[in-house]
C-alpha cells in the first residue's frame, strides 16, 4: 500500500486574500498531483479516480495554462494526495513521482519568471516593486539603450527550491491483514512521517 502527498495546503489557505488566490493554490496542487499520479502509473492508483477528471487530461502537456476548449481542464478536481496498491516495490516509482512534481513546479516558475522579467524590461526602474528584491542593470536592447530591473537569481531559486512544494510518501506491505487494517496502518505511517519532517536552516531574506 502506498500513500503520496504534495503540500503544503494550509499555507495557501492562510495567505490567500482573493477567490483567485484560493483557486490558484488549489489548481497548482491538483495539477502537480495529477502529474505525480501519471508518473507513478495510474493503473495502480485506487484514489482518486482520474478517469472523470478533466484536469488529468493536461498531464501530457508541458504547462497547465495552454488554453483549451474544455473548461473542465481548469477545475482543480484532484486532491493533493493519492493512494495506490502495487504488486512491485514502489520506491523507484515514488521517487519518480516526487521528482516529476519538483521538475514541473520548476517549469512553471521559470515561465512566471520570464513573464515578470519581460515586464520589468519594459518598465522604468523606478516603478518596480521592492518586494521583488530586484537589482538594477544596464541593458542594451535592439537598437537602443534601456534600463530595467532583474530579479535576484539566488533569492528566486532559493524560494522556488526550498520554500514551495514538498512531497511526502510512505509504503507498507499488506501481508495477511485485512485491507482496512493495513490502510489505517499506512495512514498512521504517513502521519508519523509528517511529524518527523526535517527543516533546513534557510538563509535570511532581505526586502
Amino acid at each position: 500500500m502506498v500513500l503520496f502527498q504534495t503540500g503544503p495546503v494550509q499555507e495557501f489557505i492562510q495567505t490567500a486574500r482573493k477567490t483567485q488566490d484560493f483557486w490558484s493554490g488549489s489548481f497548482l496542487l491538483s495539477f502537480l498531483n495529477a502529474k505525480a499520479i501519471h508518473a507513478f502509473g495510474d493503473s495502480d492508483v485506487i484514489f482518486p479516480d482520474t478517469r472523470g477528471c478533466g484536469i488529468y487530461k493536461t498531464v501530457t502537456e508541458s504547462l497547465p495554462w495552454i488554453r483549451a476548449g474544455d473548461p473542465d481542464r481548469y477545475v482543480p478536481s484532484i486532491p493533493n494526495r493519492f493512494f495506490a496498491v502495487t504488486d512491485d516495490h514502489p520506491k523507484n516509482r515514488l521517487e519518480k513521482a516526487a521528482s516529476t512534481v519538483s521538475e514541473t513546479w520548476g517549469e512553471i516558475a521559470d515561465r512566471v519568471r520570464d513573464v515578470i522579467e519581460k515586464h520589468l524590461k519594459g518598465s522604468p526602474g523606478k516603478h518596480h516593486s521592492s518586494s521583488l528584491n530586484t537589482r538594477s542593470h544596464n541593458w542594451t536592447g535592439p537598437g537602443e539603450n534601456a534600463f530595467f530591473t532583474a530579479l535576484d537569481s539566488d533569492l528566486w531559486n532559493e524560494q522556488i527550491q526550498s520554500r514551495a512544494f514538498k512531497t511526502l510518501y510512505v509504503w507498507r506491505e499488506i501481508r495477511e491483514k485485512e485491507h482496512s487494517v493495513a490502510y489505517y496502518e499506512t495512514e498512521a505511517l504517513l502521519g508519523a512521517r509528517k511529524s518527523t519532517r526535517f527543516f533546513e536552516a534557510l538563509p535570511a531574506q532581505e526586502g
